[in-house]
């Protein structure tokens, strides 16, 4: 019986340890870069309503920010923002999950506006692969 309960607790002891081996936060796929998404999901004249998405973790944190017109270079809109007086509040609101709704308000209405999301650590070093959604509002319903 004792024999028995040995390898019973053996074979739980081996169980647990490949499970553990198997679900560790290993990061050695940091070969891949974080890319980041976004959808524009529903546009009135005074709001968007935008989705972010990425493929990389809950730990990593990202900012987003609009844009009036369409932006074609978006790595030096960033630097531009980063730049300015608009970089404390951009900054203030850091996002780390993998998705992500956001209602943006204060738009004007029958304007284009382009929504920029990209990567920064707390060093303030960028990483990953910004993204951008361009989009324009209605028109307002008030006369």
């Amino acid at each position: 019986m004792s024999t028995i309960r040995i390898l019973c607790r053996l074979l739980l002891c081996a169980v647990v340890c490949s499970l553990t081996a198997a679900c560790s936060n290993d990061d050695s796929d940091a070969t891949t870069a974080v890319e980041f998404k976004i959808a524009v999901d529903a546009v009135e004249a005074y709001t968007a309503t935008v989705t972010i998405t990425h493929n990389g973790t809950n730990r990593d944190t990202f900012y987003g920010f609009i844009a009036d017109g369409r932006i074609n270079d978006v790595q030096a809109e960033i630097r531009k923002m980063l730049a300015s007086d608009r970089k404390a509040n951009v900054l203030a609101s850091a996002l780390n999950q993998r998705k992500r709704v956001l209602t943006v308000t204060g738009l004007r209405p029958k304007q284009e506006y382009t929504y920029i999301v990209f990567g920064m650590d707390s060093d303030g070093n960028l990483y990953g692969t910004p993204g951008s959604a361009v989009f324009s509002t209605a028109i307002s319903p008030v006369v």
